[in-house]
């Protein structure tokens, strides 16, 4: 649900859960702490109090700083119970609170000193009952609740304060920060929209945070789409360029020999010319579909066989190379196993040497290792710029074709998991194959 609602209104539903956890969770546990916490001192208070009364250092008309503590005594004279009321604390008061509660606790109480709280009367008390002797000996202590609820209710209502003083602060912070996220998206929604309606637009966003990364990305993205764009548009105008022109001589001949002439001079001569033209034309539409079915491949449809590229590759020599004069392969493994489907890694290698044979000099070495395939060719080296843009598609050395092959290359190696790279030698430049 609040992938539906805009950051403010998620940041409106977030304070009221905070106010709500404050007030049904928060001030629960602080409530109950903070009776902990004065029933502790509460009873510290009486049981100091308790101690100055058995050491004689007890004024019990002198209530000073501190809450008055009434004490009273139970003793065993002559086998019978004796309750004694320490001043300030009247007989009557004593009688009835001995009634109701006192007897009974000391006559159950097991141990030396233990605390209660009762109530009496429609007021609470803390009461502290401490044995004095094996003779039937006690003092009770008590006070009143009086004190501590004042003090109780002082201490909430300064936390109270202070809680929505604390969450008015972070609900500003929140909205302060929740709108420098506002104004950047914004920022980019636009720059999305310019770039939906084909427009061109700035995209201006100072940040090193997730924001400014996405931004950038989005930027990248952008000036990637643009390249990619211009390099299909050339390739499109070569490619018109390059069909036309074995089009155009099909139809020629194909209409002089329908009037009985012979442009290449003989009828067979002239039907070579039209085979190798539609020969031509067909491997550059098949160039063209093969990337484009690649495009649709997914992972679930991959078909991963194991591949002996030592006997791939001398298959591929023996057809390219049949003079065996430029072509050398060196094995230094008996026997190299790619993953995936035969036709797709000759395409690659067919590729990869059929762009050397374009480049070489004097010879094409191409090395089997553990570690996989390089394919060197003593030809010049590739500029910077080109080596960054060589598996794209469209992309194409001085001697191309369509720029298509080595973008076949690069999508088949990376679909089955490997890597792929070119490097330039002192003396040539190399194409590597290895696994990830």
């Amino acid at each position: 649900m609040s992938k539906r609602l805009s950051l403010l209104q998620q940041l409106g539903l977030l304070v009221m859960g905070i106010l709500l956890l404050i007030i049904f969770v928060v001030s629960p546990l602080i409530n109950r702490n903070l009776n902990n916490l004065i029933s502790s001192q509460m009873f510290e208070t009486i049981q100091a109090n308790q101690l100055d009364y058995l050491k004689d250092y007890y004024n019990p008309y002198d209530k000073g700083k501190e809450k008055q503590v009434y004490h009273i005594t139970r003793r065993i004279v002559n086998d019978a119970i004796q309750w004694e009321a320490i001043p300030p604390l009247t007989v009557m008061t004593t009688r009835d609170m001995v009634q109701e509660l006192f007897s009974k606790n000391v006559a159950e109480q097991s141990e030396t000193i233990e605390n209660y709280i009762a109530e009496y009367r429609g007021q609470k008390i803390y009461y502290t009952i401490t044995k004095l002797a094996d003779d039937g000996s006690y003092i009770i202590s008590f006070v009143y609740n009086d004190y501590s609820t004042e003090l109780l209710n002082s201490i909430k209502n300064e936390l109270v304060y202070v809680q929505y003083i604390v969450l008015f602060i972070v609900a500003l912070i929140m909205t302060i920060w929740v709108f420098t996220f506002i104004k950047p998206l914004q920022k980019i929604k636009n720059y999305i929209e310019t770039i939906k309606r084909g427009e061109k637009g700035t995209l201006d966003i100072e940040r090193n945070d997730e924001i400014g990364q996405v931004s950038m990305a989005l930027v990248d993205m952008k000036n990637e789409l643009d390249q990619q764009e211009k390099l299909k548009e050339e390739f499109m105008h070569n490619i018109s360029h390059d069909l036309k022109t074995p089009i155009a001589v099909i139809k020629s001949y194909a209409e002089s020999m329908k009037d009985d002439i012979y442009p290449y001079g003989t009828k067979e001569s002239s039907l070579d010319v039209i085979l190798e033209n539609t020969e031509r034309l067909e491997n550059k539409v098949q160039s063209f579909l093969y990337l484009n079915r690649l495009d649709y491949i997914n992972q679930d449809e991959l078909i991963l066989e194991d591949v002996n590229m030592n006997e791939l590759i001398s298959k591929i020599k023996s057809q390219l190379d049949v003079s065996d004069e430029i072509i050398t392969v060196i094995e230094n493994t008996e026997a190299l196993i790619f993953k995936g489907q035969e036709e797709h890694w000759r395409n690659v290698l067919e590729n990869i040497i059929e762009n050397a044979k374009r480049y070489y000099h004097h010879q094409i070495i191409i090395t089997i290792d553990e570690s996989g395939i390089s394919i060197f060719n003593d030809g010049p080296t590739i500029s910077t710029k080109l080596q960054k843009e060589i598996f794209k598609p469209y992309s194409k050395g001085e001697k191309g074709n369509f720029g298509l092959g080595l973008s076949i290359v690069k999508k088949v190696v990376d679909m089955y998991g490997y890597t792929i790279q070119v490097e330039n030698m002192e003396n040539g430049v190399t194409f590597k194959i290895k696994n990830r």
